[in-house]
């Protein structure tokens, strides 16, 4: 099977996957008619313009519906921006002690 047809076929479990959206309903919520989602799922029309718009109205990401697969999780990027902020915190803590006693020095 195409990417084409594997996204169509993607795009089809995505309606299901929301409360058994019909293709009427999808082609609504994106502007497109529902004979439009047909051929898209069918694999005769281009998926690629309506993904974004499909992923959003059907609650699955665009890496599931082009891929197959659900994005990482963002953990290792998660952790680094905590270790930056608790740098930031520290810092922030040793210029209020800093600013503190030169408030007092210049009493």
């Amino acid at each position: 099977m195409n990417a084409r047809a594997e996204i169509g076929r993607r795009i089809a479990e995505a309606r299901a996957r929301a409360e058994g959206m019909t293709q009427e309903e999808l082609g609504s919520r994106i502007g497109l008619s529902a004979r439009g989602i047909q051929e898209i799922e069918r694999d005769r029309s281009n998926p690629y313009r309506h993904v974004r718009a499909v992923a959003e109205a059907t609650g699955v990401s665009v890496e599931w519906l082009l891929h197959g697969v659900e994005p990482e999780p963002k953990r290792e990027a998660d952790e680094t921006l905590l270790r930056l902020l608790g740098s930031i915190d520290a810092r922030l803590g040793r210029l209020e002690a800093e600013i503190d006693r030169l408030g007092r020095e210049n009493r």
